[in-house]
């Protein structure tokens, strides 16, 4: 297997020249926890300094079952300590890896995941022995200059899903302010088909569910989650005595984990018992909307919960947690394919929410391969929606950042299994929309670093492993590649670099029949992963070379972080061939 030095290469492809390693650089240039993130003319700021980050999705690390629900737990001076969070942290730091983003909730006998010990208990107050996770995370996030997206609640139902909410409300009731609860009918899928007034009035072929979309209606569910986030937000840490709302390793509440409605549900609204999925979806087709506004209910709570948060926590920025949806384009071509995205079937406006002055902060969430959109379409998602959603955000003055993103390993049944083949390069691919269109921040779904025992830190289909371990030295995963090139990409974005100058992983036919720094058929530099898709390799202990040193007079340069020399053409900086050396 040929060993590349990605980082050092990188660093000196885009004249950076230094031997000093690109994780330190990154920690020294996103991961200052001196001040609280702020938003001036459109960005984001830090110490009176631009800031960007690059971060990953780790839901499940405040939660106890966390590593296969194996969570060590040791008791040090009386305190319970995680071993296994604490080197997800730390490799995360080294990895130049600035945010993390992870579930905040648990809920108590929750129809989805339920975990035990949860962190809310069935009466809404918060359980101390789940929470003691959550609290651990946020100050070993804090210890290695991490910081944290907090999203509040779940849309869907596992963990804790608006739906728990809205049926442990109903449940303490009387029975005469219950009936003011409208019920869904659903499928087998649990997707409300139509919505009526009492759940004897469901068709035999459906079954009543309670209908989560009161969450955003009901007042006193609403009430009940206000008062839950006001104990939460006024709460001590009980590892570093700081209260939720003061604490900077806090980057962004998010009001919610992708707040949407069920498909059609503002349609159906307009006549219980009577509009259903496929009348409503006739109806929208045929462009006959009713007397409905479509986004309205989303709006509504997010205007509200985005002022009562923010009237909490007014230090911090505050976000919506929302995918991209759409209730319309001003681009006939953007509405001429996969119109579902931009029809308002999903219950959000993008473009009005952007507008809501307590939100400080735009969310993407962007999944190619879930959402059907083939490979040929991926220049029409780059701009209906990566570019469009960019400017959305920068016309009412918020930054935006690619929140999710990723491609699962298994493919979708029916869906594009392209992605599946090549998901380094996609991956690397969203990576550089994100970058043209000015996003702030961009995270992955998910990279997992590793743990005790050199163990991969989390297994779901979309996740992957950024290295593993052979022999004591680091092997990249071709995807752990695009991240790195990502991270070294907003690295230098920080220090005033052209967006021109990022790198990404080449396409695949061209990673094929090369490896290392090379040239696209535009021109652009990229780099290829070679004909068996071959990791980088980073020994452990390597020596360190003092800066000033990286390369000399015939082109040689060490590379400090894989103990190696790197020959490079002078103009167009190709990789020539490698051997080893030490610094004079």
């Amino acid at each position: 297997m040929k060993v590349w030095a990605l980082g050092a290469i990188l660093t000196m492809a885009l004249m950076q020249t230094t031997c000093k390693s690109t994780g330190s650089e990154l920690k020294e240039a996103l991961g200052k926890q001196a001040a609280f993130v702020t938003v001036k003319d459109g960005k984001l700021w830090e110490d009176d300094k631009p800031w960007l980050f690059f971060g990953s999705n780790f839901y499940r690390l405040a939660l106890s079952d966390a590593f296969g629900g194996q969570v060590l737990q040791e008791t040090i001076n009386g305190k319970v300590f995680y071993p296994q969070i604490e080197k997800v942290m730390e490799n995360y730091a080294e990895e130049g890896i600035g945010v993390v983003r992870l579930w905040t909730f648990s809920c108590e006998g929750s129809r989805g995941t339920n975990v035990v010990p949860p962190i809310i208990n069935k009466d809404f107050s918060l359980n101390p022995q789940g929470i003691r996770q959550l609290d651990f995370t946020i100050a070993a996030a804090a210890r290695h200059g991490i910081k944290i997206i907090f999203p509040l609640v779940n849309f869907e139902h596992e963990y804790c899903g608006m739906e728990w909410w809205v049926e442990n409300t109903q449940t303490n009731l009387k029975a005469e302010d219950k009936t003011r609860f409208i019920t869904s009918c659903v499928d087998t899928s649990s997707k409300p088909k139509l919505l009526v007034k009492s759940p004897q009035d469901c068709p035999s072929d459906l079954r009543p569910a309670a209908t989560k979309e009161l969450f955003f209606t009901e007042p006193i569910v609403k009430s009940k989650f206000k008062s839950y986030v006001t104990q939460l937000l006024l709460r001590p840490n009980s590892y570093t005595g700081i209260l939720l709302r003061d604490d900077p390793t806090i980057l962004a509440f998010e009001l919610a984990n992708e707040p949407h409605t069920s498909d059609y549900y503002e349609c159906m609204l307009t006549g219980i018992g009577n509009k259903t999925i496929d009348s409503c979806n006739d109806d929208m087709r045929k462009g006959s909307y009713g007397t409905y506004k479509s986004g309205t209910i989303i709006y509504q709570w997010l205007n509200e919960m985005g002022s009562f948060v923010k009237s909490q926590a007014p230090n911090h920025l505050l976000a919506t947690g929302e995918e991209a949806y759409r209730t319309g384009h001003e681009d006939p071509k953007c509405l001429a394919k996969h119109s579902w995205i931009h029809n308002g079937s999903k219950g959000v406006d993008y473009a009005r929410n952007a507008t809501i002055p307590s939100v400080d902060i735009m969310s993407t969430h962007l999944y190619p391969d879930n959402w059907a959109i083939p490979v040929e379409d991926l220049d029409w998602f780059d701009q209906c929606i990566f570019k469009d959603r960019a400017r959305l955000a920068r016309e009412n003055g918020k930054p935006i950042f690619l929140e999710e993103s990723g491609f699962s390993e298994v493919p979708y049944p029916g869906k594009p299994d392209t992605y599946t083949k090549y998901r380094p390069y996609y991956l690397s691919r969203m990576f550089r929309y994100a970058t043209e269109a000015a996003y702030q921040g961009v995270m992955v779904w998910q990279a997992a670093p590793l743990t005790i025992g050199d163990r991969v830190a989390e297994d779901d289909a979309f996740t992957f492993p950024i290295y593993t371990r052979n022999a004591g030295r680091k092997e990249y995963s071709p995807e752990g590649q695009a991240v790195r090139l990502q991270i070294e990409c907003m690295n230098q974005l920080s220090k005033g670099g052209k967006k021109e100058d990022c790198i990404y992983l080449c396409p695949p036919q061209l990673s094929a029949s090369a490896a290392g720094l090379t040239k696209n058929n535009d021109g652009s530099r990229c780099f290829a992963l070679g004909s068996q898709s071959t990791a980088a390799v980073m020994p452990s202990g390597h020596p360190q070379c003092p800066s000033g040193q990286a390369r000399d007079a015939s082109g040689w340069g060490w590379i400090a972080d894989a103990g190696l020399c790197t020959q490079f053409k002078d103009s167009n900086e190709q990789y020539t061939r490698q051997k080893a050396c030490s610094c004079k």
